[in-house]
Formats: C-alpha cells, structure tokens, sequence
C-alpha cells in the first residue's frame, strides 16, 4: 500500500455501528390518557375517557454521545467538515458511548371487552450502539489511518450493536381502589441485527505509508442480510414482557413504577471471530503483459480477505432486549397542573444503556382548554444533561376526539450544539371514539 491515507479494510466492520442517544421519552408517558403513553407505562391503558374504541401514533428519534458536543455535525451540505471531525476526536474521552435510533409507533388501539380494556401495538425499533476506549478509533473511521502514520493506534474496548425489530404486542389493564395495574406481551419479529461483541486492535502505519502491521482480535455476529429487508424479513423471532403500576396515595400524590421490553430475541447469524496479525507491504506488479491490473488487484483483496475474515459459523444469537426501569412520582399542583420526578435506567448493553439512572423533572400546564404544554430537564444518562419542551392539543369533532402530540426530551443539541451532546424529537396524533 502505497498511500499512508488507505483504509484499512478490518475497520470497515465497525461502520455499520458508526450511528450517534438522548431519548428517554419522559414526558409522553405523563399524558396518561392517551393511548400512545401505554408504550412507556402499561398502567396507563385504564386511564381515560371512551366509548367504543381509541387509536394512537407516535414516532419518536435520537442521536446523542457521552462527552462531544454536537456543533458541525448538521452541516447544511451533508457532510461533516474536517475541522468538525478533529473537534470530535478532540472532545472524545475513553469510554465513549454513541448512539442513534427511531421508534416508529405504527399503531395503539384500545378497545373494551365488557368492563375490560384491551390494547393492540404494532412498533418498530431500529437502534444503533457503539462503544470504544481509543478516541483515534474515530479518528481511523473518519479520517483513515494516515494521520497517524508513525504511530501505534490501539483500542481493547470496541464493541456495537445495530437492530432493527417490528413488535406485535397484546395488553390489557386493572384498576382496585387506588391501585392501577397493566401488562403486555410482545412478540418480536427480527428484521436485521449485527453485535460486535469485542474488537481489540494495535493498528502501527509507516511514516510513507509503505507497510501496515496490524494486530486484532474480533467476535462478530451478524444475519445474513443487513439490507434490502422488507415487510415480511424474518431474521429473527423473540418475546417480551412490559409490567406498570400506579399507586394513588393521596389525590395530589402518586407513584409510577414500569418495566418494559423484559425479553430477547433470538437470531439466524453468521458469527465470524478470529486474531489476525497482518505485516502488509503492498504489492508490487511484475507483468501487465502476463496479468491485467484486475487480476493482480483482485487476488490481493482475496488474499487479504481470506486473512481477516475467516469462515464464517452459522447458527442461532439470542440478545437480550433493550428493557428499561422507570419510576416517577408526580404531584398534582392543581387540576391543570402537575410536577413530576423521574428515574429511569436501561442496563441492557445492546439498548444503548445509561452510564447512570438518568434523573428528570418535569412540569406540564394545561394553559387554556384543551392545550397542555410541558418543559423537562435531566441529568446523567447517556448525554449527561439536558432539557426538552413539548405541547399537546386535544379538540373534538362531533362525537370524535382527537389529540396531537409535538415535543423533544432533549433540545440541547439543536438549540445551543456548541454545548448539547445529544438531541431528540418526537410527535404523535390520537382519535378516540
């Protein structure tokens, strides 16, 4: 290899896991009438008016990381700027969590069997989750190994996930006295997965760029198709449990506990794992006449595929699901106005896990009859901090109520990006019968 600024064909594989976390959907769930906040808190399907039947949509999506701040990253030509990169890679620090995904909550309908609630859910996750030790590691993906030619690069703590999973869920609800209970069931159809387990790498290049010697060892399991997956993809089957309760210990004061997405699911994959040590000097072409530059090129990538990826082993990954833990107290300031305190965690490693319980307080006020806007603020999680608004309107039609839902949890990293690690947005709509 003749150019100190080739790619090294091994860091390709961590690519796919290149996404940047901010949302912790912390106001929704406080909306409890209406439909959609049943995804954050099951207890939440015995709350509210309705005659025959309701249906809700949210979608929702985030984009964060533990220590850079985001200014550069939304250039308006698409792409990031050099002086934006050696800024990341400058405020990057060991430990560094990124992560980025959407929630697509396609459909929420509750109807009544007699006197008992019924919800239907149909969702789609798709979640991206990176993790290493060696800020250059991101300095290697987005610049190539050429600004550090002289030097030894390592990393002994990569390690990523990206998922996408469509869920059917099935739940329902009670209500005793001042106790609120809902449970669902979700069963999960895997669409496309890869998890890094580990990379390990010491990466030295040449001041000329004349040899590369790499050191690494990798376990990865992917499914056999990471793209082109349609309606019907099927890569994967799984099941999980969400579980919430409310308690009213007074009519200004009640508690919130949920678990939600207690589950796994289970994988077709090839797992490829191997230590490669590679000393590579290039290549040198002894003939065109004998051989045609195709061919020559052509055998070097067999030869140094053939060296980093290794035979693959087919079989079956079982992952655990990205469940989350949230408790919340809220006090009911007046009618039209509550305050609220929550703590959530997500400890499962491929749903991007908080480095801490995230802690948020929230405030909504009805203002005027039928919009109810709110302000949220956090510490700890995944981005350490921020802060996020939202608003609600519900208006009726005839018989018909509607609701639309327009908010962020964290607007941090589009208002003031020179400080916000991370951003979010979210938006939903209702009608109930």
């Amino acid at each position: 290899m003749r150019n100190a600024k080739s790619h090294l064909s091994l860091l390709a594989l961590v690519l796919v896991f290149g996404g940047l976390h901010a949302q912790y959907d912390l106001q929704p769930t406080l909306l409890r009438s209406h439909v959609w906040s049943q995804t954050y808190q099951p207890a939440n399907i015995v709350e509210g008016e309705y005659e025959k039947f309701r249906y809700g949509a949210i979608g929702t999506g985030w984009l964060g990381n533990t220590h850079a701040p985001l200014k550069g990253v939304f250039d308006e030509n698409g792409y990031i700027q050099e002086a934006t990169k050696d800024r990341l890679i400058r405020d990057l620090r060991a430990n560094e969590d990124i992560s980025a995904g959407y929630h697509l909550g396609l459909a929420a309908v509750n109807i009544k069997l007699g006197e008992l609630p019924l919800g239907i859910y149909l969702d789609e996750y798709n979640t991206a989750y990176f993790r290493f030790n060696e800020p250059k590691t991101l300095g290697l993906i987005l610049k190539g190994n050429g600004p550090y030619a002289g030097d030894t690069v390592s990393d002994n703590g990569i390690r990523g996930n990206i998922a996408r999973v469509r869920e059917l869920a099935v739940g329902t609800g009670w209500k005793w006295d001042k106790l609120s209970f809902g449970a669902r069931i979700r069963l999960k159809q895997g669409i496309r997965m890869a998890n890094l387990n580990h990379l390990n790498y010491s990466l030295f290049t040449e001041t000329n760029g004349t040899q590369v010697q790499l050191a690494a060892d990798y376990d990865l399991v992917l499914t056999p198709k990471l793209a082109k997956t349609g309606l019907f993809a099927f890569q994967g089957f799984g099941a999980g449990v969400d579980l919430g309760m409310r308690y009213e210990l007074s009519e200004k004061l009640d508690f919130d506990l949920a678990v939600t997405d207690f589950g796994f699911t289970s994988w077709k994959t090839n797992q490829l794992a191997d230590d490669v040590n590679v000393n590579w000097e290039g290549f040198s072409v002894t003939s065109l006449f004998m051989d045609s530059v195709s061919v020559i090129i052509q055998d070097q990538v067999d030869s140094i595929k053939d060296v980093l990826l290794p035979d693959t082993i087919v079989g079956r990954t079982m992952l655990m699901a990205p469940m989350s833990i949230r408790a919340s107290a809220t006090f009911h300031l007046t009618e039209q106005a509550n305050l609220s305190g929550t703590i959530l965690w997500n400890p499962i490693a491929s749903g991007a896990p908080t480095r801490l319980p995230l802690i948020s307080v929230a405030y909504q006020h009805e203002v005027i009859e039928g919009l109810t806007v709110g302000g949220n603020v956090y510490g700890l999680g995944l981005d350490t901090y921020g802060f996020g608004a939202m608003a609600n309107y519900q208006f009726t039609v005839g018989s018909a109520s509607f609701d639309i839902l327009a908010g962020s949890d964290n607007l941090l990293g589009l208002v003031v990006p020179s400080i916000g690690r991370g951003m979010s947005v979210y938006g939903g709509v209702g009608v109930g019968f």
